[in-house]
């Protein structure tokens, strides 16, 4: 049975994965420290290459936009299910 905290709520349902991830890049552009500790949250979701991927990602200061941000996030994750990414990117806008 899954935490009801983690449901995903009607407005969650509603949003498009591409405009989550953005909202992601524009919140990591507003406050990175904040992006690090929510790393920490959903790390749990993560397998260790991924993790240390989005921490150099965080570090790094190439990312200038929230396009930029969503392009070097499906670097990391183009691989991953499509419904685990949404989830990680769920969780994460959760916590930021």
């Amino acid at each position: 049975m899954a935490n009801e905290k983690n449901v995903e709520s009607k407005e969650e349902k509603g949003q498009v994965y591409g405009e989550m991830v953005r909202d992601l890049g524009t919140r990591f552009l507003q406050n990175r420290k904040r992006f690090i500790s929510t790393l920490n949250r959903v790390s749990g979701l993560l397998d260790g290459a991924e993790f240390r991927k989005l921490q150099s990602l965080s570090r790094g200061g190439e990312i200038e936009n929230a396009g930029v941000f969503e392009d070097r996030f499906e670097e990391i994750f183009g691989a991953k299910d499509p419904e685990e990414k949404r989830e990680l990117v769920r969780m994460a806008l959760r916590h930021i």
